[in-house]
């Protein structure tokens, strides 16, 4: 049987490199190791918006990652947009956790 997961993931955001985003995420009871043993991985919902999403629903782009760091990658046009994510475990069954707060990060 598993565990629902009932931790919130957390993100330290590296934008030094040019058309991408590298999202490092672990629980935030933890290390930068990533998730734990007992997530399969994690969800990503994310947009590029030119205003703060009002709700979760505006984030329709999806993304499910297994190893931190997850790497997003843009265009050239896409550049010094504004993107915005939020994260949420899953367990080995697919149960999913709750959400994190929405992150923002300038496409560098």
């Amino acid at each position: 049987m598993s565990i629902n997961p009932d931790t919130i993931p957390v993100a330290r955001i590296d934008s030094a490199a040019i058309r991408h985003l590298v999202i490092h995420y672990r629980d935030y009871s933890g290390d930068w190791q990533g998730k734990s043993d007992r997530h399969q991985g994690i969800e990503f919902r994310h947009a590029i918006l030119d205003h703060y999403p009002a709700g979760i629903e505006e984030l329709t782009g999806t993304t499910f990652d297994i190893v931190s760091p997850c790497i997003f990658d843009f265009n050239e046009t896409q550049r010094n947009k504004p993107f915005y994510f939020i994260m949420r475990w899953e367990n080995p069954s697919g149960k999913k956790g709750p959400w994190s707060e929405i992150y923002s990060a300038i496409i560098p």
